[in-house]
């Protein structure tokens, strides 16, 4: 007969409500498991023979003097820890991190996106394909720097969006502009107001940032005008105002400019009428249009079940919303699901690559993949990452792609 005591887990308890759900889960897999308190005998937890220990969530703050600290009995034994909401924290601060309040609680229902293969998840799935779980957050305090010996990765793809948007419209020029690196921000402001636009003239160029980011879908000039104060508040923090007649102009010259783009919203809404709404298979660079389906080069898709039209516009339901579907909102459903393609089959080559250092993806942020790594492997992992967020796929080969990545003692040092 199997010792059932010959492989065990212990659970060391900060006052999580679900703790003995960690258990019961743990014992389903034919694992013995205790629990034990957090403050408990220092000397029987380094005797009682576990082959990995996990810290479990609770209520407290390790913002605050006098939060439940693990045993450094724990750490000392070198067996494999498993940190969970609470238990990460006090981890990381113990061990010469940093953790801080959020702005925010966060509490209730999320989805958690799974980006790479990984034993830890292995055989979990609450949706089909397998690409999310379903969890429930109940949390204030954040990791906010890496213990010592660590540093963080982050790498940024960059205008990997508006780059789709481009490609996909044959707008040449555009496409090759950003093949070629230049700064596209500048080169269009330049267009805009008449002369040089360069780095140093900050709130010119980010009238250049924000059209090229953001007029690609179609978007109005009094949608685009009302925008630009409080974003370049937010971001240059520096309010610039434009009058109604400026943001026209603006929005009018990218349409002239890269006229490519405006003529694929056409194609598309074209295409809404023929293929999504028609039911006639008809392709759109790497991706197959059918009837209330959108074919994504991964093999997902996108659906649109109940397209229908009223009053001369094209309806759908998503989200318990009426949305509108037109050219430009195509084209932007195809260009971020392209673009999420791209960064996700960039994290499983990165995550293949960083397998032997024993490196896993801390943290996803649109088109931003962070990691946590040694100190001394940082320069190795920084050219990982730019290598493969740089590598084309497949259906895109000439699918200009750039990326940025930085190395700082937290995350908003190494963006």
């Amino acid at each position: 007969m199997q010792n059932i005591h010959s492989d065990k887990i212990l659970i060391l308890d900060f006052g999580a409500q679900y703790t003995q759900l960690i258990a019961r889960r743990v014992r389903e897999l034919g694992v013995y498991c205790e629990i034990w308190a957090w403050d408990h005998d220092p000397a029987e937890i380094a005797a009682w023979g576990a082959k990995g220990i996990i810290f479990s969530g609770g209520p407290e703050s390790t913002t605050l003097a006098g939060a439940p600290k693990a045993p450094q009995a724990a750490f000392d034994s070198g067996l494999p820890i498993l940190g969970i909401c609470y238990g990460m924290q006090t981890m990381a601060a113990q061990l010469g991190g940093a953790t801080e309040a959020a702005d925010a609680r966060e509490f209730g229902h999320a989805r958690v996106e799974i980006v790479a293969k990984d034993a830890l998840l292995a055989g979990l799935t609450d949706h089909a394909p397998a690409t999310a779980l379903d969890v429930w957050m109940s949390h204030g305090d954040h990791v906010a720097a890496a213990p010592p010996g660590f540093v963080v990765v982050a790498v940024d793809s960059s205008q990997i969006e508006a780059r789709h948007v481009a490609w996909l419209s044959g707008c040449s020029h555009l496409v090759q502009a950003f093949a070629e690196g230049r700064d596209v921000y500048s080169e269009f402001a330049s267009i805009v107001f008449g002369f040089p636009v360069t780095k140093k003239n900050i709130p010119e160029r980010f009238i250049g940032k924000q059209s090229i980011l953001g007029l690609g879908y179609g978007l109005g000039d009094e949608k685009f005008t009302r925008s630009i104060p409080v974003m370049s508040l937010n971001q240059i923090g520096q309010q610039i105002m434009l009058e109604p007649e400026e943001g026209l102009r603006i929005v009018q010259t990218y349409r002239r400019t890269y006229r490519e783009i405006p003529q694929t919203w056409k194609v598309l809404n074209n295409l809404i009428a023929l293929s999504l709404a028609g039911g006639k298979q008809l392709d759109f660079g790497p991706v197959k249009l059918k009837r209330g389906e959108i074919l994504l080069p991964s093999g997902l898709s996108l659906y649109y079940h109940d397209l229908y039209q009223a009053d001369g516009n094209w309806l759908f339901t998503y989200g318990g919303k009426i949305k509108r579907l037109y050219g430009g909102a195509l084209l932007e459903n195809i260009s971020q699901s392209l673009a999420r393609i791209v960064i996700m089959d960039a994290a499983i080559r990165i995550r293949r690559r960083l397998d032997k250092y024993g490196i896993r993806l801390a943290l996803q942020v649109h088109d931003e993949l962070v990691y946590v790594v040694p100190e001394k492997v940082a320069p190795v992992v920084r050219q990982i990452v730019l290598e493969e967020m740089n590598r084309r796929p497949v259906w895109g080969a000439d699918l200009p792609l750039a990326s940025e990545a930085g190395i700082g003692p937290n995350y908003g040092e190494a963006k």
